[in-house]
């Protein structure tokens, strides 16, 4: 598989083109994924892909496409603004049934 690559008109253009299919070379295809594989390997940044196509090589009109990708451009570092979060009020604590007796003892006693 070869890889060419020209930027123009601020996009990049990648034209692959594979082997005919014969009894040396086995049947290929190459899509999108399989491109953007190959393209980290090589280190080539690239940006959204615009035009993606299917390339064979079971035909010679199909052994070559190309592919239109956006230039990427560095992306400003910045740091999103956070909101404090309000805290929760806190609950007041539930009466249980030893609370409840104690406080009939205190008034009891008075």
């Amino acid at each position: 598989m070869k890889i060419e690559t020209e930027e123009k008109d601020g996009k990049l253009y990648v034209t692959v083109t594979i082997p005919p299919h014969s009894g040396r070379n086995k049947r290929m295809k190459v899509d999108l994924p399989i491109l953007l594989e190959a393209l980290e390997k090589r280190k080539i940044k690239h940006g959204q892909c615009l035009h993606s196509v299917k390339v064979t090589n079971r035909n010679l009109d199909g052994c070559k496409g190309t592919f239109i990708f956006e230039l990427s451009s560095p992306k400003p570092k910045t740091k999103p603004k956070l909101k404090p979060k309000p805290k929760p009020k806190p609950k007041p604590k539930k009466t249980t049934i030893l609370t409840s007796q104690k406080v009939k003892k205190k008034l009891d006693n008075n």
